[in-house]
C-alpha cells in the first residue's frame, strides 16, 4: 500500500475518474439549488425567562417573597452562568442564563431543569401569585411581517379578517406558526357607580356573586331511562351584551336589573397593555416563522402569491402592507456575495493564467469548480446552509484551495518540460509532492481549530466558518491529487527536453538580484533577525492601537427606536409620546416605513435582535431608510429631536448588530449587599461615564422612585364597622382595577366579563377619599371615615445579578468610536472608585468590553492544542525536531502586516480580526514548510548549507509568490464586506508582510538556527567551477526548467498591483460638517397644505396656468445662462476624466530612428598594417511600446479623482441654482405682467367713470347746482389718475423685455404673445410641506456647499498623501535595428522593466505649507456652508413671513372690496330711488374700483411670495440625494 499512487490510478481508470467527477459536478449543483438560504447561521440564545405576578405587592416585598425565593432554587443548578432578575410592583422577571461553554444541545435540558426546579417550591411560594411562566423560546424569527388596518371596520371584524387570512397562510408548505400581533382581547365591561349602589342599599360584592353564579358552567346531571340516557341541559347563561344588562338581580328582597345601576359594554383590554400601529395607523401585525429546514427565498415567493390572493378577497378599506421581509434581505444579500465571490474567482484564475501559462492556467481553472462543488454537496449532507458565515467561508477558501492544484500542476508542466511522458509527469508529481501538500493543508485546516472549538456564542455563530473551510481545503488535496493530473494528463503537452540544466543556470537580472538578497540576508543574519524581531515588536505596538470592536454593525438599513417614559407612566401617555414622534417620522422623505410597538418591544424579525419584554412606558419604533446613507441622517435627525422636543424621555436610535445578541454597547455593574452603598457607587461611577466625551445616553436601570398611596387603616374604627383590610383590598381591586365576574361564551371565544367602577370614577384620584364600601351591617361607608392617606415613593423596580443588588450604567458610543476603546478609556478612572468602595462591593465591566473578552478567550485557551496539532504534523512531515521549531516560529510573523494593514485602514481589531490572524499561522507556516522542505532535499542532494539554503528560496520563490497572490487577491473582494472586511484586511496584510519575511527572513533564520557558514565565493560574483549551460534569451530556471521572465514578472507585478489596489486612502479627511438644523419653521403657517416634496419639481403647475407652463418650458430650452452653467457641467465632467486618468496605467507608442557618426563610437578593425581605429556610420531605429502607472498606494490620485468629481458635482448644483432663478423670475415677472395688465384693466375703467363724474359736475356747474372749484377738483382728479397710465404701460413693456431675455426671444416676437390682458391664476400652488433638514436635499446652493467641502477635504487629503512615498512601474518593449556600417544589420527585440519608489525628504516645507493652505480652505468652505445654511433657513422664514404678510393684507382688502361693493349697491339702490344723487353712485364706484386695485396688487403680491417661497425652498429641478452624504447633522472634520 505503501507504493500506491492516487494520481497514476486515476489515469489507468480515467472513464471511472470522468464518470466521478460528473457525478460530483451534478451532486454539487444539485446542492446548491437544494441548500437551504438563511440570512444568519442557526443560533441558540441562551437566555430563559421566569415571569411571575404578585398582585398588589411592592417592588421590595416581590423581591424578598418571590424573586430571592426562585433564584435560590435555580441556582442550585449546574452550568449556570448568571442569575440576573429585576422585581417591579407585583411582577418578578429572572433572567437565566446558562455558561458560554454548554454545549448548545444540552441547553433544552437545562430549560427543563429550571422548571422542575421552580415547580418544586411553587407551593412555597405567596398565595396569590399568578404563575411563574417560563418563556426559552427567544430564538423564534418571524421572516415576514404583514399589517392588517381596516378604516371603517370594527376592531372585531378586522380581527376576524386576519384570523381568516392567518388560515390560509399557515397552508403554505413550510409555515411553521403565524402569531397575531398587537392583539387587543376582549372584554364585557360592568361599570357601576358605588355612590349609586349605596342609594339602592345594593352590596357590590354581592351584585358580582350574581353575574358569578348566573353565567356558571356546571352540569346539572343526566335522565337515565330504559331507552336512552337525556343529559339535562338548563337556559340562562348570557347569550349577548343585552342579556347581561337585563339580568335580574335579588339583593337583600328587592329586584332590580343590572341595566338600572351599570352600565354594560363591550370593549377591549383597558388600558391597552400591548399594540402595534405602522406608518400613524392602529394594526394588527401577522408573523409568519418558518421551519428551520425551509428555503426561505421559495417560501417567500408562496407568500407573495398567497397574500396578492388575499388581498384580492378583502373588503374594500381593509388594507395589508409588509412590515419585515426576511426574504428579500436574503435575495439581496446572496446576490452581493455572488458578486463577490465571481470577483475573487476572477482574481485567481488570473493568478494562473498569469503566471502559469494558458494551459496550465486551464487545468487550475477546471479543478476550482470541482471542488467547490463537492464543498457544496458535503454541505447538504451536513445541513449546513447557505448563509452569511457559510458564503462568506467560500470566499476566504477560494483564495487557499488554489494553491495545491498550482503545487501539483507547475510540478508536472516542470517535468514535462525536462522531457518526461504525460503519464510519468503526472504521478511524478503525487509522489513528489502529495504528503508536503497534504501536510500544508492540514496545517492551515489546525489555524482555525481555536474557533471551531471555542465554546462561546460567538464561537457558535462563527463555526460553520471553521467548517467550511476545512471541507473546502481537504477537498482542495483530493482534487491537486486526482483531478488536477487528469486534466493536466489531457490538456499539456510533452515538450522536447531543452538540454541539461541545473541549479546554477538561474542567471537571468531578476534572479541574480533576488540571489544576491537573499545572500545578503544569509550573510548579515543577526541583522535580519534583529530587523525582523523590532519589526514584531511594532507589529504588537500597533496591534494596540487599531479600534477595538466585539462585531462589526449589520449594513441592514433600519433603525431601532426606543422611547422611554419615567417608570410608572401609564399606557396612554406613551402612545401620546409615540404618536408625536410618528408625525415627525412621517414628513421625512428619507423614512420608507416605521413601525410603532407601544407597551413593549419589537418581535423578532432580525435574528440577533435585542428584544425588549414588556413595559408600558416603552414604545418602540422600527424605522426603514431608503439606505444606509439615509440610515445615518435619519439617526441624526432623531437624536437631534431628541435633545430639543422630547426632554421628558430617554430616547435612543440604534443600528442593529451582526453577532451575539447586545443591547447596550458600553455597560459597568455595581454590586453588594446594601443598595443604598450600591446606588451611592453606582452615582460615582455614571459621573465618571459621563464625563467621558466619547460616550452619549448615560443612564442606568434602577430608575427614579414612583409615587404611590398608602392607605393607613385605623384598625379600631374598622373593627368596629366590620371592615377587614382582605375585604377593603377587594372593594378597591373591583373599584378600580375591576375583577372577573365570570365569561362570555361566544362560538369558540371566551371573553372575560369585568366589573369595575365607571370611568370617571377610576381616574380620580383626588375622590379616592369618597369612595365608598360596605360595612358589616350592609351601611355605606366612606373610606375617609377610618382611612388616612399618604403618598409615598417606592422603587419602581430592583435589579439583581447572582442575588445582588446591581446596578447597570449603561451607554452608547460617539459615532466613529468603538465601545471597547472607551471602555478601555474609563476602567483606569473607575479603579480609585472600586479601591474606596467597602469591602465586598465591585464594578464589572459589560457588554461589547466583557462579550470580546470572552469570546477571545473562548478561542485563546484552544491555542495550545493548535501548537500540539502543528508540532506533530510538522514532526511527521520534516522528522526533525530543530526544523519542526524553525517552522512553527514564523507563524506569528502574520501579526507584523495584519497590524499595520489594520491600522492603516482604521480597520477594527475584534473577534473577526482575531480570527483572520489565527487563520493566518497555517497559511504562514505551509509557505514555511515548503521551503524549508526544499532546503532538505537540496541538502540531502549533495549541496552545501550555505547554496541549498540561496538557492531553494530562490526556485521556491515562484509558487510560493502564487500561492500568496492568489489568497491575498481572493480577500480584495471580500475585504468590502462589512462582516468579513477586518479578517479580510488582517490575511491580506499579514499575508503579504510573511511572504517578503519568508523569502528574506527564513533563510536568515535557517542559517542561524543550523550555524550554516559559507562555503564559496559571494554570489555577486561568476561562480567559478560551474558549468554553464545555455538558456533561451530572457530565462531562468526552476528545477532546471528554462522558465521565461514573462511567466515571472507578472506575479510580481501583481503583488504590487494588489497594494495599489487596496484603495488605500490613510489621508482621507472627513467632509461631513456639524450643522445645528431646527425641527420645524418658526413662521410656517399651522397648516401646510397637501403639498410635498415632490411636488417642488414643477411647482408653477400648481397656478394651472397653460402660458406660463410654456413659457417656463421655452426658458429651459433657450435661456442663455442655462445654456452656460450646462456648458460648464460638461467641462467639469470632461476634467473628471483627465483626473481620473491618471489613477491607471498610460501606454504610448515610440518610433525614432536616425543615422549617425560619433566619436565615442570607435571600433577597431584589424588590418594588413595592424589594428586601425574607425569611427563608423550608424543607422538606427527603433520601436514600440511603452507603459508607464503611478500606482496610487496611498491614494493621492484617488483624492485628486475625488475632488475633480466634486467639483463637477458642483457645477451641475451651479446649473440647479440657475435653472431655480431663472423659473423664479419668469413666474415672478408673468405674475407682475398679469398683475399690471389687470391694474391697467381697472385704471381704465376708473377713468371712465372720473369722466363721466366730470361730465356730470359740468352738467350741474351750468344750471347752477354746483360752483367752479368742484368742477376744477375734478378736473385736477382725472388729470392725475390718467397719468398713472403711462407708468402702468411701461411697467408691461418692461416686464415683457424681461421675459424675453429670459426666454430667449426677441421683444417683438413675445409681445403679441403676452400683450393681451388676461386675469391672474386662479390656482395657487400648496405651501412645501418640508423640514429645515431637507433644504440639505433641495436647495441647489447648499448643495454646492456641500461639494465645496467634499472637494478640500479630498484636495487636502490628497496634499497630505505627498508625504508618503510614491512608486512607479514602468516598461517598455520594441523592436530595435542597428545598422554599423560593413557590419550586418542587427535586429532584435529589446524590452525594459522597472520600478522607481521617490519619498520626501526636505523641500523647505512645500508640501507642509501646501498641506496648510489646502486646510485653510477646507476652514473656509466649512464655515461658507454652515453659512449658507443659516442663510437659507433666514430666506424660507423672510418668504414665509412676507407670503402671511402679503396673504392678510390681501384677506382686508377683500374684506374691504366687500364693503365698497356693499357701498356702491346702496348709493345705486339710493339714485334709482331718488333719495340719492348721482354723484355719489360715482364716488362709491370709484373708491371700489381704487380698492380693487390695491386688492390686485395684493394678489399679486401672494402669488409672487409663493414663488419666492418655491425659490427658497429649492424648487424647480429633480433632486437626488448623491451630494448629501456628508451634508446633515454630522459631526465635522
Amino acid at each position: 500500500m505503501s507504493d500506491f499512487n492516487l494520481s497514476e490510478w486515476v489515469l489507468k481508470h480515467r472513464s471511472i475518474t470522468g464518470f466521478l467527477m460528473a457525478l460530483v459536478m451534478i451532486g454539487g449543483i444539485f446542492a446548491y439549488i437544494q441548500l437551504g438560504q438563511r440570512e444568519d447561521p442557526p443560533y441558540t440564545f441562551r437566555v430563559m425567562v421566569v415571569k411571575t405576578i404578585y398582585p398588589g405587592a411592592t417592588a421590595l416585598e416581590v423581591e424578598q417573597q418571590v424573586t430571592d425565593r426562585l433564584e435560590k432554587k435555580i441556582q442550585e443548578l449546574p452550568n449556570l452562568d448568571t442569575l440576573q432578575s429585576y422585581s417591579k410592583p407585583g411582577e418578578s422577571v429572572i433572567f437565566v442564563a446558562p455558561r458560554e461553554d454548554t454545549p448548545p444541545k444540552e441547553i433544552p435540558d437545562l430549560w427543563y431543569q429550571v422548571r422542575k426546579k421552580v415547580g418544586d417550591i411553587h407551593m412555597m411560594l405567596p398565595p396569590g401569585i399568578v404563575g411563574p411562566f417560563f418563556n426559552d423560546e427567544f430564538g423564534d424569527t418571524y421572516s415576514l411581517l404583514y399589517a392588517f388596518s381596516g378604516e371603517g371596520f370594527s376592531y372585531a371584524e378586522l380581527k376576524t379578517t386576519v384570523d381568516s387570512a392567518r388560515q390560509q397562510i399557515l397552508r403554505v408548505k413550510d409555515v411553521e406558526k403565524v402569531d397575531l400581533i398587537g392583539v387587543q382581547d376582549e372584554k364585557i365591561y360592568v361599570e357601576f357607580s358605588d355612590k349609586k349602589l349605596a342609594e339602592l342599599g345594593l352590596d357590590p360584592a354581592a351584585v358580582a356573586q350574581v353575574l358569578q353564579a348566573q353565567n356558571g358552567m356546571v352540569p346539572a346531571g343526566t335522565v337515565f331511562s330504559s331507552q336512552r340516557n337525556l343529559p339535562i341541559r338548563l337556559t340562562g347563561p348570557f347569550d349577548s351584551v343585552h342579556s347581561i344588562a337585563n339580568l335580574a338581580v335579588r339583593v337583600s328582597n328587592r329586584t332590580f336589573r343590572v341595566g338600572d345601576f351599570a352600565k354594560v359594554s363591550r370593549g377591549y383590554t383597558d388600558p391597552p397593555e400591548f399594540r402595534m400601529r405602522f406608518n400613524g395607523k392602529n394594526v394588527i401585525g401577522l408573523g409568519v416563522t418558518l421551519n428551520k429546514r425551509a428555503d426561505i427565498l421559495e417560501v417567500g415567493k408562496a407568500l407573495d402569491t398567497t397574500v396578492a390572493h388575499i388581498e384580492g378577497e378583502l373588503p374594500v378599506g381593509i388594507e395589508v402592507e409588509q412590515v419585515a421581509n426576511q426574504s428579500r434581505v436574503v435575495r439581496t444579500q446572496m446576490r452581493e456575495f455572488m458578486t463577490t465571490f465571481l470577483e475573487a474567482l476572477a482574481a485567481v484564475l488570473a493568478v494562473g493564467f498569469l503566471s502559469l501559462g494558458f494551459r496550465t492556467g486551464t487545468v487550475v481553472a477546471l479543478t476550482v469548480p470541482l471542488v467547490l462543488a463537492g464543498t457544496l454537496l458535503c454541505m447538504l449532507v451536513w445541513g449546513i446552509d447557505l448563509h452569511r458565515m457559510s458564503l462568506g467561508a467560500l470566499i476566504l477558501a477560494l483564495g487557499l484551495l488554489v494553491d495545491d492544484a498550482m503545487i501539483a500542476i507547475e510540478m508536472m508542466a516542470r517535468k514535462l518540460e525536462e522531457g518526461w511522458d504525460r503519464m510519468r509527469a503526472a504521478t511524478h508529481a503525487y509522489r513528489a509532492t502529495a504528503i508536503p501538500m497534504l501536510t500544508g493543508t492540514l496545517i492551515t485546516i489546525a489555524g482555525f481549530l481555536p474557533v471551531s472549538l471555542a465554546k462561546s456564542q460567538a464561537g457558535e455563530y462563527t463555526l460553520t466558518i471553521c467548517l467550511v473551510v476545512g471541507i473546502s481545503l481537504l477537498l482542495s488535496w483530493i482534487g491537486a491529487v486526482a483531478f488536477t493530473p487528469y486534466f493536466g494528463f489531457l490538456i499539456l503537452r510533452m515538450r522536447s527536453p531543452s538540454g541539461k540544466t541545473g541549479h546554477d543556470t538561474f542567471n537571468t537580472p531578476f534572479y541574480n538580484r533576488l540571489r544576491f538578497w537573499v545572500d545578503r540576508c544569509v550573510e548579515h543574519r543577526t541583522k535580519v533577525i534583529i530587523s525582523t524581531a523590532a519589526l514584531f515588536g511594532i507589529g504588537l505596538a500597533t496591534l494596540t492601537q487599531v479600534p477595538q470592536q466585539f462585531f462589526p454593525l449589520s449594513n441592514r438599513p433600519e433603525v431601532i427606536v426606543d422611547l422611554w417614559l419615567p417608570e410608572g407612566s401609564s399606557f396612554a401617555q406613551t402612545e401620546v409620546v409615540a404618536k408625536r414622534l410618528e408625525t415627525l417620522l412621517a414628513k421625512d422623505e428619507d423614512v420608507v416605513n416605521y413601525a410603532a410597538y407601544i407597551g413593549g418591544g419589537s418581535p423578532r424579525f432580525f435574528l440577533l435582535f435585542v428584544q425588549q419584554l414588556a413595559n408600558t412606558n416603552l414604545a418602540e419604533f422600527v424605522v426603514v431608510t431608503r439606505d444606509n446613507t439615509a440610515r445615518e441622517r435619519v439617526m441624526q435627525r432623531l437624536r437631534l429631536t431628541f435633545a430639543t422636543d422630547f426632554p421628558e424621555v430617554r430616547g435612543r436610535t440604534m443600528r442593529l448588530n451582526v453577532g451575539p445578541p447586545m443591547d447596550y454597547p458600553l455597560l459597568f455593574r455595581v454590586f453588594g449587599e446594601d443598595p443604598k452603598i450600591v446606588r451611592s457607587i453606582a452615582d460615582q461611577v455614571a459621573e465618571v461615564v459621563r464625563a467621558n466625551p466619547n460616550t452619549v445616553d448615560v443612564n442606568d436601570d434602577w430608575h427614579d422612585r414612583i409615587p404611590s398611596f398608602r392607605l393607613v387603616l385605623d384598625q379600631d374604627k374598622a373593627r368596629a364597622l366590620g371592615v377587614s383590610t382582605s375585604s377593603l383590598s377587594q372593594a378597591l381591586q373591583a373599584h378600580y382595577t375591576g375583577i372577573s365576574v365570570g365569561q362570555f361564551r361566544e362560538d369558540d371565544k371566551l371573553i372575560d366579563i369585568i366589573w369595575r367602577a365607571q370611568k370617571n370614577l377610576r381616574a380620580a384620584a383626588n375622590e379616592l377619599p369618597d369612595v365608598t364600601v360596605r360595612t358589616a351591617n350592609g351601611t355605606p361607608a366612606s373610606l375617609a371615615q377610618f382611612v388616612k392617606f399618604e403618598t409615598i415613593f417606592e422603587d419602581g423596580v430592583r435589579w439583581r445579578r447572582n442575588r445582588f443588588p446591581s446596578i447597570s450604567i449603561r451607554a452608547d458610543v460617539v459615532d466613529g468610536m468603538m465601545a471597547p476603546d472607551v471602555a478601555a478609556q474609563i476602567i483606569p478612572k473607575l479603579k480609585s472608585i472600586e479601591h474606596h468602595a467597602p469591602a465586598g462591593y465591585f464594578i464589572e465591566t459589560g457588554a461589547a468590553k466583557e462579550n470580546a473578552w470572552i469570546a477571545q478567550k473562548s478561542i485563546l485557551i484552544w491555542i495550545p492544542l493548535v501548537v500540539i496539532v502543528t508540532l506533530i504534523l510538522l514532526m511527521m512531515q520534516l522528522q526533525n525536531l530543530s526544523r519542526t521549531l524553525l517552522v512553527f516560529i514564523t507563524g506569528p510573523l502574520g501579526v507584523i502586516g495584519a497590524a499595520f494593514a489594520l491600522f492603516l485602514f482604521q480597520a477594527p481589531f475584534g473577534f473577526m480580526s482575531l480570527f483572520g490572524i489565527i487563520a493566518l499561522l497555517g497559511i504562514i507556516m505551509r509557505n514555511s514548510l515548503i521551503l524549508v522542505d526544499q532546503i532538505v532535499q537540496d541538502e540531502k542532494a549533495g549541496q552545501d548549507a550555505w547554496t541549498a539554503i540561496v538557492e531553494s528560496t530562490v526556485r521556491r520563490f515562484r509558487p510560493i509568490l502564487l500561492t500568496a497572490a492568489a489568497a491575498v487577491l481572493a480577500m480584495i473582494p471580500l475585504s468590502r464586506n462589512d462582516f468579513f472586511g477586518p479578517q479580510a484586511i488582517a490575511i491580506m496584510g499579514g499575508l503579504t508582510i510573511a511572504t517578503i519575511l519568508t523569502v528574506f527572513f527564513l533563510p536568515a533564520l535557517y542559517a542561524v538556527w543550523f550555524h550554516v557558514k559559507r562555503e564559496h565565493s559571494p554570489v555577486d560574483a561568476p561562480r567559478g567551477g560551474s558549468k554553464e549551460v545555455p538558456l533561451p534569451r530572457d530565462s531562468v530556471a526552476f528545477d532546471g526548467v528554462p522558465v521565461t521572465m514573462r511567466q515571472v514578472i507578472p506575479s510580481i507585478v501583481m503583488m504590487i498591483v494588489v497594494v495599489g489596489g487596496w484603495g488605500c486612502t490613510p489621508t482621507r479627511v472627513s467632509d461631513r460638517v456639524l450643522l445645528s438644523t431646527p425641527t420645524e419653521w418658526n413662521h410656517a403657517p399651522v397648516v401646510q397644505g397637501n403639498s410635498h416634496q415632490a411636488d417642488l419639481k414643477e411647482w408653477w403647475r400648481g397656478f394651472h396656468d397653460p402660458l406660463l407652463n410654456e413659457l417656463i418650458s421655452q426658458a429651459l430650452a433657450a435661456n442663455h445662462d442655462l445654456r452656460i452653467a450646462t456648458a460648464r457641467v460638461r467641462e467639469a465632467n470632461a476634467i473628471i476624466t483627465v483626473a481620473e486618468s491618471a489613477l491607471y496605467p498610460s501606454v504610448d507608442f515610440f518610433s525614432s530612428g536616425g543615422r549617425e557618426k560619433r566619436i565615442d563610437r570607435i571600433i577597431a578593425v584589424p588590418g594588413n598594417e595592424g589594428v586601425k581605429l574607425v569611427t563608423p556610420t550608424t543607422n538606427v531605429i527603433t520601436g514600440g511600446l511603452a507603459a508607464r502607472w503611478e500606482v496610487d498606494v496611498f491614494g493621492a490620485r484617488h483624492l485628486e479623482a475625488e475632488a475633480a468629481g466634486a467639483q463637477a458635482a458642483g457645477t451641475e448644483e451651479e446649473r440647479h441654482g440657475v435653472q431655480v432663478g431663472l423659473l423664479a423670475q419668469v413666474a415672478t415677472n408673468y405674475l407682475e405682467l398679469r398683475g399690471a395688465q389687470e391694474r391697467t384693466a381697472i385704471l381704465r375703467e376708473n377713468i371712465d367713470i372720473q369722466r363721466e363724474r366730470l361730465r356730470t359736475l359740468q352738467a350741474f356747474y351750468r344750471v347752477g347746482l354746483t360752483n367752479d372749484a368742484e368742477v376744477s377738483r375734478q378736473e385736477t382728479l382725472l388729470h392725475s389718475t390718467e397719468s398713472a397710465f403711462p407708468g402702468l404701460k411701461a411697467a408691461e413693456v418692461t416686464l415683457i423685455h424681461r421675459l424675453s431675455v429670459l426666454l430667449g426671444e426677441s421683444p417683438a416676437k413675445l409681445e403679441h404673445r403676452l400683450i393681451a390682458a388676461t386675469a391672474h391664476p386662479s390656482d395657487l400652488p400648496g405651501i412645501p410641506n418640508i423640514l429645515p433638514s431637507s433644504l440639505l436635499l433641495q436647495r441647489p446652493d447648499l448643495r454646492l456647499a456641500q461639494t465645496e467641502v467634499s472637494a478640500a477635504a479630498a484636495s487636502l487629503g490628497a496634499a497630505r498623501a505627498d508625504l508618503f512615498p510614491k512608486v512607479v512601474l514602468s516598461a517598455s518593449g520594441g523592436i530595435g535595428a542597428l545598422a554599423i556600417g560593413g557590419f550586418p544589420t542587427l535586429v532584435e527585440s529589446v524590452y525594459a522593466l522597472g520600478a522607481g519608489l521617490t519619498a520626501p525628504i526636505f523641500n523647505a516645507g512645500r508640501i507642509r505649507a501646501h498641506i496648510a493652505a489646502a486646510d485653510a480652505r477646507l476652514d473656509q468652505v466649512a464655515a461658507k456652508y454652515e453659512k449658507t445654511f443659516l442663510l437659507a433657513l433666514e430666506d424660507v422664514e423672510n418668504a414665509f413671513v412676507a407670503h402671511a404678510s402679503s396673504k392678510e393684507r390681501r384677506e382686508q382688502l377683500l374684506k374691504a372690496e366687500t364693503a365698497a361693493e356693499k357701498t356702491y349697491r346702496s348709493s345705486e339702490a339710493l339714485y334709482q330711488r331718488g333719495a340719492s344723487d348721482y354723484l355719489s353712485v360715482l364716488d362709491a364706484q370709484r373708491t371700489k374700483l381704487s380698492i380693487n386695485d390695491e386688492r390686485v396688487k395684493a394678489e399679486t403680491a401672494v402669488r409672487v411670495s409663493l414663488v419666492s417661497l418655491s425659490r427658497a425652498f429649492g424648487g424647480g429641478w429633480p433632486v437626488d440625494n448623491s451630494v448629501s452624504r456628508g451634508s446633515d447633522n454630522d459631526s465635522g472634520k
